[in-house]
């Protein structure tokens, strides 16, 4: 089993760097990572620790002259975004083809990850296939590989590790260092972005949603409680994020052209939602591997959205697992939330693409048990689904990696 495992993990690995990072040697960067490698330039090792003092859209636009201007909500306070940048400047220079190859590193570690995570419930060749379309899906088409985007990977790597950490003091009952080293990595992972800021809630929706499964006559009021003990310190940890942030951004007037330039209240917040009907259909069309669908084939891509979603949560309803697939979804919002509130680019929801994986690993788990005798057909519909995939994502970044060099001379 650990042979197999450790294998497969290579395997992963492997074809992952094979397709995503190694082949694009002539890489180069785009506007926002020419900012941020422009500031990395003046800064001296021993100055590192000052990117605490400031935020990635000051770096980045060389928003300086505003920069006592910006406020706790309008700021993209990033630090351990920067400092890594600034550690891979010493390392690499100008040279983009390393810095995607690191992002493309902690991306294949990301589906390594979510493949042993998905171990824990299901079969080696299912939970392959769920991590390869996590490692693969759709929506990296134009971001992957991006130094300003490779907070986001990077992030991801702490959250996942975070949950690992999580399962080795809750389920397996581990020491109380796991609990630490869990809730110490979620905070980093709001240093480098701030997209797991729910994380705490998630966290509480988890723990109360499997005391539900293990002790189904357990006291309402006492499921609530143990939930919220557990929570507690991945609130400490959002708490302290929060802090840093607001110490050093202080609360008061937006003045436009943060990452929030939209006015607060709920009358606004529905009217928002309401101009944004074609980003949720856009949204729903990248969770559901419809990306390769031009943007013009309107009916062709609802009908399709209606379709796959039937066909992803069918399996939930007649196995009596709608609570299951209502906490996986209530996951995918939790890390997704800054693309349901504010605005949709796909990179948005990359935090929430393993809940996304593990639907779609059930969904397929359930598939291949019900119709056994065509299981080898159905496997090799889904690995040409993956070849389209790849296929899709390398044409893309070759795309990109010619733009993207314009972009750098």
């Amino acid at each position: 089993m650990f042979k197999n495992k450790l294998f497969l993990s290579l395997f992963i690995f492997f074809i992952i760097f094979a397709t995503l990072g190694l082949p694009y040697t002539q890489w180069g960067f785009n506007n926002d990572d020419v900012g941020t490698i422009d500031y990395a330039k003046k800064v001296n090792l021993s100055e590192i620790f000052s990117y605490f003092k400031t935020s990635e859209d000051i770096v980045v636009y060389n928003l300086w002259h505003i920069s006592d201007k910006k406020s706790f909500i309008d700021t993209l306070y990033r630090p351990l975004h920067l400092i890594l940048v600034q550690l891979q400047f010493y390392l690499f220079g100008e040279n983009a083809y390393w810095y995607l190859l690191v992002t493309v590193f902690f991306h294949a570690l990301n589906s390594i990850i979510l493949f042993n995570i998905l171990l824990c419930f299901f079969s080696m060749i299912v939970s392959l296939l769920g991590a390869l379309f996590f490692a693969f899906n759709l929506t990296l088409f134009n971001w992957l590989g991006l130094v300003s985007c490779q907070k986001y990977v990077i992030s991801l790597t702490f959250v996942l590790l975070s949950i690992v950490f999580l399962k080795k003091y809750y389920w397996d009952k581990g020491g109380l260092w796991y609990y630490f080293l869990s809730c110490l990595l979620f905070l980093f992972s709001l240093l480098l972005l701030e997209h797991s800021l729910f994380m705490p809630l998630w966290v509480f929706g988890a723990i109360y949603f499997i005391e539900s499964i293990k002790r189904k006559n357990l006291f309402f009021g006492d499921k609530l409680w143990r939930a919220l003990k557990i929570s507690t310190g991945y609130i400490l940890s959002s708490i302290s994020y929060l802090l840093l942030r607001m110490y050093f951004f202080p609360i008061r007037k937006i003045r436009g052209g943060g990452a929030f330039t939209f006015r607060f209240g709920l009358a606004s917040f529905f009217q928002r939602q309401k101009e944004r009907i074609f980003d949720f259909v856009t949204m729903a069309s990248d969770m559901l591997n419809l990306r390769w669908l031009r943007p013009h084939h309107h009916i062709l891509k609802g009908t399709l959205i209606l379709l796959l979603a039937f066909v992803l949560i069918y399996p939930f309803w007649v196995n009596k697992k709608v609570k299951l697939f209502v906490f996986l979804f209530f996951s995918f919002c939790i890390f997704s939330w800054f693309a349901i509130l504010n605005a949709y680019q796909p990179r948005y929801i990359y935090l929430a693409l393993p809940f996304l994986a593990f639907i779609s690993t059930y969904s397929l788990s359930y598939y291949l048990k019900k119709f056994e005798s065509k299981k080898q057909i159905l496997l090799f519909f889904v690995s040409g689904v993956l070849l389209w995939n790849i296929i899709f994502l390398i044409h893309s970044k070759k795309i990109h990696q010619v733009r993207f060099i314009k972009n750098t001379n």
